[in-house]
């Protein structure tokens, strides 16, 4: 009974994503290659995205093929990061999870990326993509957490794309992780953006990174905001608040126009993008050149 609940949602995702607007039926194609493919093979594949990269995927991984099936998964956040980077600079993926935003960067942009991603089966997916993409030299792919200060965490291991700091044993299994801090990543100076998924520790992330979210050379920050900090009792407000003190304001991105347009307040639904300087980011996004989706320049 879970099935067709879950294959409908999909289907119903595929359909609808911007970036399959004209080619829905070779979208839904990839879907039911994977879904056939997946089953009878019942090992991991490569599977191509936006970019030019691949990932490694497993029946379940709905991070992977969301970008099989529609090029790039998250849709504009993944074309906003795709269109600010360049060549050489800098991107800090703080819960990179397998590293889909991290193949994008390196592979598509030769940004040069530390990735943190602080469960170890996890983080050795993380490698593996890092690995088969080539782009071991661009990525410095790391086992830890981010936090506030230096020290360490107990990470949940049993939940994917959920897994989260925890002190309550009732969760089930968990294993140490060493945290280190935002301004203990990036050299001064250097960091042009930061995508934070870490499901409700991103105000300890960001209180973390006073200098870095300080430097004027910082464009933008890619966070999700959803509520999950409720376990810690933080409010995404708090988060929010934190960000505008650093001069950051929230904003949505039209990867059609190539423009960043502010928002009252910021997103629950996804990703929020929070920038500073509009009009260097501004001249980034415009002259950026477009990077290929599955044929389609975007």
């Amino acid at each position: 009974m879970r099935t067709r609940p879950y294959i409908f949602r999909t289907l119903s995702y595929i359909a609808s994503h911007p970036l399959n607007r004209g080619r829905r039926a070779g979208a839904i194609g990839r879907f039911v290659r994977w879904q056939m493919g997946s089953r009878l093979l019942g090992q991991p594949c490569l599977l191509p995205m936006g970019g030019g990269g691949v990932l490694v995927a497993r029946r379940g991984d709905s991070g992977a093929t969301g970008n099989f099936y529609c090029g790039l998964h998250e849709y504009p956040d993944m074309l906003f990061v795709a269109h600010a980077l360049r060549a050489g600079d800098l991107f800090l993926d703080i819960g990179s999870n397998v590293g889909s935003y991290t193949v994008l960067a390196a592979r598509g942009r030769g940004a040069r990326v530390v990735a943190c991603e602080p469960v170890r089966s996890t983080f050795d997916r993380l490698r593996q993509n890092v690995g088969v993409n080539l782009v071991t030299d661009l990525v410095d792919a790391r086992r830890v957490a981010v936090g506030e200060a230096r020290g360490v965490v107990m990470m949940t291991t049993g939940l994917d794309t959920v897994n989260h700091v925890t002190t309550d044993a009732r969760e089930g299994a968990a294993e140490r992780v060493e945290v280190i801090t935002l301004d203990d990543l990036a050299p001064a100076g250097e960091a042009r953006l930061i995508k934070i998924d870490v499901e409700g520790f991103e105000l300890n992330v960001l209180r973390g990174g006073r200098r870095v979210l300080g430097e004027p050379g910082l464009l933008g920050v890619v966070i999700e905001l959803n509520g999950s900090g409720a376990r810690y009792g933080v409010k995404d407000e708090e988060v929010d608040r934190e960000l505008r003190r650093h001069g950051f304001v929230p904003c949505d991105y039209d990867p059609s126009s190539r423009r960043v347009r502010r928002l009252e307040t910021f997103s629950t639904a996804g990703n929020t993008i929070y920038v500073r300087d509009g009009a260097a980011l501004a001249d980034r996004l415009r002259e950026s050149e477009p990077i290929d989706v599955f044929g389609r320049s975007v």
